[in-house]
């Protein structure tokens, strides 16, 4: 599926991007005033999305798509799409989201017969914490792709797997 498909059933657009609003870009080469607007999410959407590729840098996803009004996210990772879900609707609510709480994945090609519960604890690696996440440029670390897309909403989350083997 294309990011225009998901963004389609995401918000009913088809839009190529994944920030907030519009952003406009001036070229004011060799005399020209050629001004491209590039439209991203508008609003806050039902669902959201999460990605591997903003934990790489690649690009990033607004805060419209990390906020859902509800507790699912739709994530792309290493070519294919999964969900992860919160049974817990105040994990989305900015004033009463919890610090530590389970999210459920779900990844139809993984041959999963439940999803994987995974705890959460947003503030682990915080700044009043000593510990640091694991750095995902070193080689040695053996980083589940999923806990780097869970960061890219929440960085200073630890993820435990909570006995279920992680995902590599």
């Amino acid at each position: 599926a294309s990011q225009e498909a998901v963004n389609l059933l995401l918000f009913g657009m088809a839009r190529t991007n994944v920030f907030d609003g519009v952003r406009t870009l001036d070229d004011q080469v060799q005399g020209s005033d050629d001004i491209v607007e590039l439209k991203g999410v508008p609003a806050r959407a039902d669902l959201g999305f999460l990605t591997l590729d903003e934990a790489y840098n690649y690009y990033e996803v607004g805060d419209f798509l990390k906020r859902p009004r509800r507790p699912v996210w739709i994530v792309y990772s290493e070519s294919h799409y999964s969900v992860l879900f919160a049974l817990d609707q105040t994990v989305v609510d900015e004033k009463r989201s919890p610090s530590v709480f389970d999210l459920y994945y779900w990844d139809g090609l993984g041959g999963q017969d439940e999803p994987i519960r995974l705890t959460v604890d947003t503030h682990a690696f915080s700044n009043h914490h000593r510990k640091r996440p694991p750095d995902p440029n070193d080689p040695r670390a053996l980083i589940p792709p999923l806990d780097l897309v869970i960061r890219t909403k929440w960085p200073d989350a630890a993820i435990d797997w909570n006995d279920t083997d992680p995902i590599l």
